[in-house]
Formats: C-alpha cells, structure tokens, sequence
C-alpha cells in the first residue's frame, strides 16, 4: 500500500507543470544592508531556510537559466553590521536543481549576528533581500503589507474565518456581543479582499462578513448569530485565524494544527474573558502520507486522497495550484490543510466525501431553502383558515395596515387580510397560529381613546377713527370798463358772475341784469362724513354799489368708533385628532369656466381656530394650535371684487389638564391720509389749507383667542 501511494504522489509530482521561461540575472550589488539581484525576462520563484554552524541564511531562486556572474562559485565580502559575505552559484544539473526540478540561483549569507531578521521582496525586476533586527530598512518600507483575501471555512467540530496576508500582520479583535470586529493596521487591500460575504445559510455562528478599507486600515466587520460564540484568534507568517465553534461542538473548539502536521497544540487568547482557552487538537486517526509536490493541481491531490482513503470523493467547482510538503501526516489531516489553503468545504455521507467551494455550498443551501419554503407554504394553503375579527374603535384600513407592517411586512404570503369597510371589520385567511397573531395585534390597536374638552373663547376688538377738515371759498364782480357802458367784466368761480337779459329797448346785444350767482365757489373743497355730522362755519362779504361779493365756507368733522365681540365656542374631539371651530362668511366672485361662460364661486373670508391634542402618558396635553383670519378688502378691489387679507399664527405648547393658554399677536394698525387740493397752491405754508382738504383715517382691530383642554375620563 504504501509503494502504491510513493507511486502515486510521483506521478503527480512528474505531472506537474513548472511555469518558467528562463530568467537572465545581470547584476548583484549589496547596499545599505540590502542585496539586489536584477533580472531580466521569464518568471522567478524564490525559497529561503537558515543554517547554523556558521550561521547562514540560505536563498534559492527557482527559474534563473543564465547568470554570467555566478556561473562559478562567487564570494563577496560587504560591508554590513548583520552579514560578513554571500557566495552565489548557479546550478544547472546537479542535485539541487534536480529537487527543484528547475535551473536555481543559490545564495548563501555568513549572518555575524544572532537575532538578524530578513525580508525577500520583488520588485520593478529586482529581488530584493534585506537585513535588520529593530525596523526594515526603506527598501522594504516601500512594500506595504497586502491583505490577498478573507475566506471562510467550516469543519466538522468548528468554523473559521481566514484572512491571508503578505507577511505577519499587527491586528486588533474587538468583541462587541453579537459583532466582532477586526482591524489590521498598516496595509493595504485587494479588490478581492474586500468583497462581502454572507454565510448565514451555512454557518452557525456567522451571519455577515463586511471588509471595509481606509487610509491604511482594513477592517472586518462580523456579525454573529449568537453573541460572544468566538473562541480564540491567532496568526501566523501571513495568516489571521479567527476560530469559532459548531453546532456540535457544545461550546468546545476542536481544531487541527495551522502549521506544520507535526502535531503542536497551540493556546488562543479567548476575545471573551480574560482568562485563556485552550483549543484542542484534532484527532486524526487515517494513515499516514508524505506529500512533496510544487504547484500540482489540487483535483489531482484530491484523486491521491482518495486512493489513500478508500473513499469516494465528489468534486465541484475545485480548482487552482497548490504546493504541499508534507512528511508522515494522517491522509484526514492533509486533507483538512489542503481545503483550508484552497478556501474549500467538504461533507460526508457515508463513505462519499463531497469537496465544494464555500460559494457553491451556500448557493445549494439557498436552493434548498427555497424548496423548503415552497413546501411550507403548500402545507400551509392546506391548513389556512377564514376569519372575521370585529373592530371597535380604529378603522378597518388602519389595522389592515398595521397587520400587514408587524406580521407580513410587504412579503408575498400565504395569509392575507381584507379590510371590511361598510362593517368595520377584517377578514383573515391564514394559519391558526397566524391568527392568533392577527388576534393579539387588533387587541393592542383596537383600544379606546381618550377624548378632550376643547373650550375656546374668542375676543375681537375694533376701533374706528375718521376725521376730515374742507374749506370752500369764492365770489363775484361785474362792472362796466368800456365807452358809453358798452364793455362789461365779470368775474366769479364755477358759475357766471352776471345774469344776461334780452332787452326790450330795443338796443342791439345782450345787457347784464344787477344779480349775481350764489355759491359761486372758487375753491370747492368740503368736508363730508358718511356716518357723522359735519360742523361748518361761513363768512360773506359783499358790496352792492361797488358789485362785488365773496363768500368762505369751513367745514369740519370727526368719526370715533369702537366694538368688542365675545365668542364662546366649545368642542369635543378624540385624542390625536383635529377640532375646528370656524365663523365669518363666504365671499362671492366670478370666474371662467374655460367656455367663455362665468359663474359665481365663493371664498372663505373667515375666523378659524383648529386645534390637534394629544394626551402624554402624565395626563398633560400637547396643543398643535392654528389660528387663521381672512378679511375682505372692499378698499382695493380688482375688477370690482375685494381680495382677501390672510393672517396666521401656528403653534404647539404643553399644558396640564384644565390650563388656559392665551393666544394674541393678530394685532393691525393701519393709517390713511388723503390730502386733495389745488397743484401748487396746496402746499404753500399756511395759506395752503385754503386751497386743501385733509381726510384721516385710522382703524385698529385686535383678536385674542383663550383656549382651556379638559380630558374626559372615560366612564365605564
């Protein structure tokens, strides 16, 4: 049996592919505690291991066809506090090259210290090795640490979340209850790093794992089905291993070694308490392998497992390279490393192992959860039944709502309810379990509300004032100024100062009789009240033989008015509900029907106080107050309609039961001046007030609005 699997890991290993072009190393140079090998063309590979006796540091680089300087075994003596010298050769056909099946570049470093670190990187057609004890030097500070990826694994007796990194990582696991956080400094994040993932359908701890990156942080954010279910976290060269337990587990995480298959136990931190949980090993009992392959395909691994096994095993989806090195390890234990390395999941039913990508496991799960819905949801139609539920004090649309927002919350459903409008009622189809849901619901909703006293007393007052002075003067004059009595002259206001006559003498013309026109005014300018008496004060002054007159007339009068209306509304509404108390009247207009026809249309011109309670749980009332007073202007009409003044004030207050809160504030004043008179003359000082007339006019109008809340208890 045991030649059976050497052949077998042989063939594998002779079937594998080793992807090299053959690279061209043109130059070393050591600087700066840092060896660059420049190389030119094909792919390189490296591995590194150290000695001791002398200390060394041992670096081979897989894929270098051609290094003309290392064609014969080179020494070079440098300058560096952590290294003496390197020797370098090439190997082409000699045992090393045969074990790595590949032309390999052998560097070998005599260390001077103990404690010396290295680091390899590559870079823009270098390979770089670096030498410190306390920090990297720049070289190696210019590549930042890279997180590659963050799977998820399941395993018999526990589950894990793997993030692979470039190198070991500084990391911090914050445990919140039901989220756990991780948070790697100093890196950098790959695209396929930060995809989220959701394995609630096959994990048993995990719901969501959210990555999330930012200036040099990235972070991982878990969120777990059952609080505090980590059981400890380690790292490794460029692993971080967050462990957590199964479903059959019963609160124990059994694991198997991270490392090598050597069988070391490891301790992890608990995230919970402060003291240490130890995580067991795994026990492997299969028979023991030794595996020693480079990039073979991980189908053809499997195919060895299963040979080894005895088992049958099922594939999908599995593919990739792997590189394996394994010496004496139980067949179930390189198995377990192999699906963590390729981020795979397994089960077994009997003597058949299924190997699948974690990606389609949950597709498969979700498919058979849709099946399993499907199936619930038949046995359901058979068991649903029909039931009305009577309604007493909510609307049947309003607890239809909040049935469909708390049970079914907008999801197709077997169930459904129909509201009953005309009786008041709901109509429930569904489970009997689901009823009695629908039941319980209608019974916190179908409550009967507080009612509240709304007692308002309403209080406007007006005041007129009016006042206006006219004056209004004139006269006449006649007089011959012509030979022989021939010419005449007259002078006077509106009317014509003399009367004329048709003379019987018989002389030709018209003669002037001796009477004058009264009110012959020059200055017409009275004062005239509509609803006060005007006082007015006259002077004539006139001369028959001279034939002249004048008359003066003053006239005065003063309006002052005042009214006060008391209105005492009261209403009854529920809690959480408008109450509206409104007075005033309805203004008529035309308006155009679209046709060319007009018709009459009215428009509130109205005192209105609405009012919205709500009653806290202390039995104090919230107020939403709107108080609203439209008036029409009959002073400025427009096509001969009045327009309408709005005036509003909205507020909310808290008040105790039975308070009075006042509301003012719809305060207005107005001024009209209006000064009519003669352009020019009307504003000469003083003697200008005979030639105007001056009509004040000043309104005021107030409104006061008391509002007193009253809860009605309800009576039994």
């Amino acid at each position: 049996m045991r030649y059976r699997i050497i052949a077998l890991i042989v063939f594998i290993v002779l079937g594998t592919v080793w992807d090299v072009l053959g690279a061209e190393v043109t130059n070393l140079s050591f600087s700066g505690n840092t060896l660059y090998v420049k190389y030119s063309g094909g792919s390189i590979y490296y591995m590194s291991f150290g000695l001791d006796n002398p200390r060394r540091l041992v670096v081979d680089i897989l894929g270098v066809s051609k290094c003309n300087l290392c064609s014969n075994e080179r020494t070079v003596q440098v300058s560096s506090p952590y290294v003496s010298k390197y020797v370098c050769l090439l190997h082409t056909n000699d045992p090393i090259s045969k074990m790595y099946d590949s032309p390999t570049l052998r560097i070998v470093f005599y260390l001077l210290k103990t404690g010396v670190k290295h680091e390899i990187a590559q870079k823009d057609g270098y390979v770089l090795v670096s030498f410190y004890q306390k920090r990297l030097p720049k070289v190696m500070k210019e590549l930042p640490n890279l997180v590659k990826e963050i799977t998820y694994r399941k395993f018999k007796t526990y589950e894990m979340i793997v993030v692979l990194l470039r190198r070991k990582p500084k990391f911090i696991v914050e445990n919140k209850g039901s989220v756990l956080k991780l948070v790697v400094k100093d890196v950098k994040a790959s695209k396929s790093s930060l995809k989220e993932q959701e394995v609630k359908d096959v994990s048993y701890n995990i719901d969501t794992i959210v990555p999330s990156y930012e200036k040099g942080v990235y972070s991982v954010k878990i969120r777990l089905k059952h609080p505090n279910s980590l059981r400890g976290y380690s790292a490794d060269a460029d692993h971080i291993y967050l462990i957590f337990g199964s479903a059959s587990s019963a609160g124990v995480v059994e694991k198997n070694t991270l490392g090598s298959g050597r069988g070391k136990s490891r301790r992890y931190s608990s995230a919970n308490t402060a003291s240490h949980t130890i995580v067991k090993e795994k026990k492997y009992i299969g028979s023991l392998i030794s595996f020693d392959v480079r990039n073979a395909d991980v189908q053809d691994v499997l195919n060895a497992l299963a040979e080894v096994s005895g088992l049958n095993f099922v594939t999908s989806g599995v593919k990739g390279k792997i590189t394996l090195r394994l010496h004496d390890v139980p067949w179930d234990q390189a198995l377990d490393l192999v699906l963590q390395q390729e981020g795979l999941v397994m089960q077994r039913r009997g003597n058949v192992i299924l190997v699948t990508t974690a990606q389609r496991l949950q597709n498969e799960a979700k498919q058979q959860l849709v099946a399993l819905r499907y199936k619930e949801n038949l046995q359901r139609k058979k068991n649903a039944i029909t039931k009305v539920i009577k309604l007493n004090y909510v609307s049947a649309d309003y607890a239809s709502s909040m049935v469909d927002k708390l049970l079914y919350r907008g999801v197709k459903n077997v169930g459904f309810v129909v509201a009953d409008k005309r009786n008041n009622e709901l109509i429930c189809h569904d489970t009997p379990q689901n009823i009695a849901k629908i039941e319980n619901i209608v019974k916190m909703v179908d409550r009967r509300r507080k009612a509240v006293e709304i007692s308002a007393r309403i209080v406007e007052i007006s005041k007129t004032f009016e006042k206006q002075i006219g004056i209004q003067w004139g006269g006449n004059f006649a007089n011959y100024i012509g030979a022989n009595n021939s010419v005449y002259l007259g002078l006077g206001g509106a009317n014509y100062p003399l009367s004329f006559t048709n003379p019987s003498s018989g002389l030709s013309g018209v003669q002037p009789t001796a009477s004058f026109s009264t009110g012959n005014y020059i200055v017409n300018l009275p004062a005239g009240l509509q609803y006060a008496p005007t006082s007015n004060l006259g002077l004539v002054i006139g001369s028959i033989p001279a034939n002249y007159n004048l008359d003066l007339h003053l006239s005065l009068g003063e309006i002052e008015g005042y009214s006060k209306t008391l209105s005492s509304p009261d209403v009854i509404t529920l809690d959480n509900e408008p109450a509206i108390i409104q007075s005033g009247q309805e203004i008529p207009y035309q308006q155009s029907t679209g046709t060319g026809n007009t018709n009459i249309a009215f428009k509130n011109a109205t005192l209105k106080l609405e009012v919205t309670p709500r009653i806290t749980n202390n039995n104090r009332i919230i107020l939403n107050i709107q108080v609203s007073k439209d008036s029409p202007d009959y002073g400025h009409l427009v096509n001969g309609q009045p327009p309408i003044n709005t005036n509003k004030v909205q507020s909310t207050v808290i008040v105790n039961n039975g308070e009075t809160i006042v509301l003012g504030g719809l305060i207005q004043k107005t001024e009209t001046r209006n000064v009519s008179g003669i352009p020019g003359l009307m504003k000469i000082p003083l003697l200008g007030w005979l030639f105007k007339t001056e009509h004040t006019i000043r309104p005021e109008s107030e409104l006061y609005i008391f509002v007193t809340p009253r809860i009605i208890l309800n009576s039994k």
